[in-house]
């Protein structure tokens, strides 16, 4: 079996004593388990460990859009913001055309893959973790080594 290892982004989301959180999350949980587009920032899974659920998404290392006027300490040129706009242009398009509305599309949601490609996504203050996700090699053994690991950052971040 191949296996193949990449860094992935997992998101920590504290749950609150609101039952309604809970609910919303898991709807949207089950929304992003149905996208698939170039554009759209790819989501991999999802756990519920110690009050808070983990999610595992595709990790931008470019950053944000946002994250880079601030890095640049200005805007893009003309053929830049070109590019930008027509490909989350094309994820927006993907998105309504399977019924969803995005709500919240502004330069810190615009996000940029490691070889520059453009993906849309939601980027919330909250804790994130980066780490290496081996795909073929999580057996049972490996995945409760995995959820210890993922315990033992959960308890060293809120603790």
């Amino acid at each position: 079996m191949k296996s193949t290892a990449f860094v992935v982004a997992i998101k920590l989301i504290p749950l609150g004593s609101g039952s309604s959180s809970r609910t919303t999350i898991q709807k949207e949980i089950e929304l992003l388990k149905l996208l698939r587009h170039p554009h759209i920032m790819a989501y991999y899974g999802s756990f519920l460990l110690n009050d808070a659920i983990w999610v595992i998404t595709e990790y931008c290392e470019g950053g944000s859009l946002s994250d880079m006027i601030e890095v640049l300490g200005e805007g893009f040129n003309s053929n830049d913001v070109k590019d930008i706009l027509s490909c989350a242009l094309e994820g927006l398009a993907y998105l309504h055309g399977v019924g969803v509305v995005h709500r919240d599309v502004k330069c810190a949601n615009i996000l940029v893959g490691g070889n520059g490609e453009i993906k849309i996504g939601k980027k919330k203050k909250i804790p994130y973790v980066f780490l290496f996700w081996t795909i073929g090699l999580l057996g049972f053994d490996h995945l409760l080594l995995f959820l210890f690991y993922l315990t033992f950052l959960f308890f060293f971040f809120f603790f």
